[in-house]
């Protein structure tokens, strides 16, 4: 993609140039990732966004917007293939979405390319206005506007064993299904937990990960995957409660969908600032969660 403006009225124009964004391009757009001053993230989990952790071979992570020598713009891209309903999906999320102030108007063309993908689910957990608005008019459809606190108070759920998973521990993979230990094996290295709970109303396993914020719920556990929505809202009452005291957490997060709607006692129901988003040829929004995204890389 290659655009150009006239600059301070006279006929000098600049070209501006949009490229894929490689993994050795991160000293390049640190700068720009800097900008957004969160102060939940540093280098090393930027960082995360330029390397390919689930083997993908796309090739590149990104899209920037460059003029000369300089980066005034960049996309993240994370990629990842996933088998939902025995057939092999691929996603693309979109993350961290930035360009300098003076470029703003030309940063919708680092989109461009994204939407030319064929064949790859693309989804944002984390939009702003402006891109929420923009990711609409391209055809994005809303994936989840609501989430829940689920509070840690103790209601009887029948009998329940709930135990952490990791590679460590010498779990079975046959053991889980809906490929449950390849979910432990691409997601350990960035700290998310892995239970799986065996109760009367059936068998199901979940992937979170414990975020300390600085201003109330200071921690929280947040999940990210429930295998099964119907065994996991029958228990959720006991689940939620030792969850929140094995985890040191005072509440857990969820997204409703993944709670499957409905009421659910001692939870609290928010309006998320501006709903995520996504766009499929092949899924509904009950076969999309936040695995394999920049909320396990950035733990955000």
């Amino acid at each position: 993609e290659k655009t150009t403006e006239r600059t301070s009225g006279r006929d000098l124009s600049v070209m501006s140039t949009v490229v894929s964004a490689k993994p050795e391009d991160f000293e390049r757009v640190k700068h720009l990732l800097a900008g957004f001053n969160n102060p939940y993230i540093d280098e090393a989990a930027w960082k995360h966004l330029f390397t390919d952790h689930w083997n993908t071979g796309e090739g590149y992570c990104g899209t920037m917007l460059v003029e000369g020598d300089r980066v005034v713009g960049f996309l993240g891209l994370v990629f990842s293939r996933r088998s939902i309903g025995g057939k092999e999906e691929r996603f693309c999320n979109l993350s961290s979405w930035i360009a300098q102030p003076e470029y703003r108007k030309k940063s919708l063309f680092l989109l461009l390319p994204v939407l030319r993908l064929k064949g790859i689910t693309l989804t944002d957990f984390t939009p702003s206005r402006e891109v929420y608005a923009l990711l609409k008019k391209a055809g994005f459809r809303d994936l989840e506007t609501h989430f829940r606190y689920l509070l840690p108070v103790p209601r009887l759920s029948g009998k329940i064993r709930i135990s952490r998973v990791s590679t460590d521990s010498g779990f079975s993979t046959e053991t889980f299904d809906s490929g449950f230990g390849r979910i432990v094996r691409d997601h350990e290295s960035f700290g998310c937990e892995f239970i799986q709970v065996r109760s009367e109303f059936g068998d199901y396993e979940l992937v979170l990960t414990r975020l300390i914020r600085r201003r109330p719920p200071f921690r929280l556990g947040v999940i990210h995957h429930a295998s099964a929505v119907g065994p996991f809202r029958r228990t959720i009452g006991s689940v939620a409660a030792r969850l929140c005291r094995t985890l040191r957490v005072n509440v857990l997060w969820a997204e409703e969908r993944i709670l499957g709607g409905g009421r659910i006692p001692f939870s609290v129901k928010k309006r998320l600032e501006w709903p995520q988003v996504y766009r499929s040829e092949t899924l509904e929004p009950e076969s999309v969660d936040s695995l394999y995204s920049e909320r396990i890389l950035l733990k955000i």
